[in-house]
């Protein structure tokens, strides 16, 4: 997976320090570059924010699922711990489940 394949279960330092965000709702992907050459692929609009937000809280080994992703989705993650995260760009906390690896 994502997380073990760094190293992120082991008791030790993991290799590459991994932590993931999950977020739903509407993005926008699409090309960057010119008429003539993509130069890169990019996903944009308040969703990929949020997400990207929320993988920078994570911590090493950890997977931060916003709670209306968990709703969305029919996830029952209310025995995994709660954070309330002021993540910036969004005025209002977001709460999100903690998964870890």
């Amino acid at each position: 997976s994502l997380l073990r394949a760094p190293g992120n279960t082991r008791t030790d330092e993991p290799w590459i320090r991994v932590g993931v965000g999950v977020h739903t709702g509407v993005g926008y992907v699409g090309a960057v570059g010119s008429s003539e050459r993509v130069s890169d692929i990019t996903v944009l609009g308040d969703v990929a924010n949020t997400a990207a937000r929320l993988a920078s809280a994570a911590g090493a080994g950890e997977v931060l699922v916003s709670e209306e992703t968990c709703q969305a989705l029919g996830f029952d993650l209310k025995d995994c711990e709660t954070r309330m995260l002021q993540l910036k760009g969004r005025s209002q906390p977001v709460m999100a489940r903690v998964i870890t690896a």
